[in-house]
């Protein structure tokens, strides 16, 4: 479709941040695997925890708006990791290269030459279900984790 490039560019801004916050990149990278499973008394969270929340999360929405075939997820068993599995840091380089690698497929939606963000997704059954809507979702949800992963650096001395 042929949309203003600065729609593209607005909707790819908020999915990598660095407008009004630290980018995506900038908040997963570098972080120390002894770091990932501390749980501060001030948070609810790990970083671990958080990241794969935020990895099964935006896997959903992706599914979501490409899979006819999609599945609802189970609320909230299927968007949280289990407590008792202790990740290994194979685990940890897996879930960070299962988001960017999500992100990254969001960023091609939003960069296609023929994305209509604007129509309804045709299998989602509702008129409010556009791709426009779950891009900004998915930022949206991405901003407001990461930056309680940001958080638990500071508090960690990480960041």
């Amino acid at each position: 479709m042929n949309y203003p490039p600065t729609i593209r560019a607005e909707l790819l801004a908020l999915l990598e941040g660095g407008q009004a916050h630290a980018t995506t990149e900038r908040i997963i990278s570098d972080i120390p695997f002894n770091a990932i499973l501390k749980t501060p008394q001030a948070s609810v969270h790990s970083i671990w925890e958080l990241l794969e929340h935020l990895r099964f999360t935006q896997n959903d929405i992706l599914e979501f708006i490409l899979r006819p075939d999609y599945i609802k997820k189970e609320w909230p068993v299927d968007y949280w990791p289990d407590k008792t599995n202790t990740p290994d840091e194979d685990m940890w380089n897996k879930s960070l290269a299962g988001f960017r690698g999500d992100l990254g497929a969001l960023r091609d939606l939003v960069l296609a030459d023929d994305a209509d963000f604007f129509a309804p997704i045709p299998h989602c059954g509702h008129d409010k279900y556009t791709l426009f809507r779950q891009i900004l979702l998915v930022a949206d949800h991405n901003a407001h984790h990461l930056g309680q992963v940001i958080s638990l650096r500071r508090i960690l001395n990480i960041w």
